[in-house]
């Protein structure tokens, strides 16, 4: 591919292990538990994968017991150009999952003047925030409301010089569960993302039903990171010229997981 825009640049990640109570995790899904055995494999294989995809310093947190979902950092916290916002997530079960040691592995990469968090009635999951060049979309789900989005677009305006657009989800746990955006002014997601007016200007590619987790994936530094159960995906990101890196985290999917929810990528 040709030159790769800045927002796809990443030196380092903040990743979590999973913890054995995953297989009590939050799902929406009826169907089997997760396996933890297979769930640590997959987790190193992922791990991994960040790192061949040029994470250069990939902090990986001890396991928490005491919170089955805590593998998915993602949603703790939204890491911008220049600040971190640390999240009040929706699930009730999940509050405190931003613990002592993630806060000091944030606190590497930003200044605690640069820390902000959400209070009140302010509730977002990272999973409901994606960036698109210069705009962040927010979704508004049973996990974001509508404070917690007008929270982020007030520090995007005022703070990051950025735009924020908060938008209703058709369907889906989070807005990255159907969406993601892959390249400049190309988005990767389910069909329901076409009835979206807010995303009406941009290119879009539907993945097929049978693959529509296939809609969460990762752009790092021009490495597309995508499930690696989504054949009919690969081979179209391959006919665009994309270097593909599939990664199975079939086991996350039963709580709900997906690729982006297991890490913080920082620029």
């Amino acid at each position: 591919m040709e030159r790769i825009n800045q927002e796809f640049l990443f030196t380092s990640a903040v990743i979590r292990r999973p913890c054995k109570q995953l297989i009590n995790g939050l799902t929406t899904q009826d169907i089997d538990k997760p396996d933890f055995d297979v769930a640590i494999l997959q987790h190193s294989d992922y791990a991994k994968t960040l790192i061949e995809s040029g994470i250069k310093n990939l902090i990986e947190l001890d396991a928490r017991e005491d919170y089955p979902d805590s593998v998915f950092v993602e949603d703790t916290a939204v890491a911008l150009p220049n600040y971190l916002l640390i999240t009040q997530l929706g699930a009730i079960s999940r509050r405190g999952e931003f613990t002592e040691d993630i806060r000091e592995a944030f606190g590497k990469f930003y200044s605690q003047e640069n820390i902000i968090e959400m209070t009140g009635n302010e509730y977002l999951d990272g999973g409901d925030v994606m960036r698109a060049g210069n705009t962040y979309f927010i979704g508004l789900s049973t996990r974001t409301n509508q404070e917690g989005a007008d929270k982020l677009i007030k520090i995007l305006q005022e703070k990051e010089g950025l735009n924020g657009i908060a938008l209703n989800l058709p369907e889906g746990l989070h807005l990255k569960t159907i969406v993601t955006y892959l390249d400049e002014n190309l988005l990767v997601g389910i069909k329901t993302i076409e009835n979206i007016p807010e995303f009406d200007k941009y290119e879009k590619i539907i993945v097929e039903e049978d693959e529509r987790h296939g809609a969460n994936i990762l752009n790092i530094n021009g490495n597309i990171v995508v499930p690696g159960s989504c054949p009919k995906l690969h081979k179209v990101l391959q006919d665009r010229g994309y270097t593909i890196k599939p990664v199975i985290c079939d086991e996350f999917r039963k709580i709900d997981g997906s690729l982006t929810c297991m890490s913080v990528l920082i620029q």
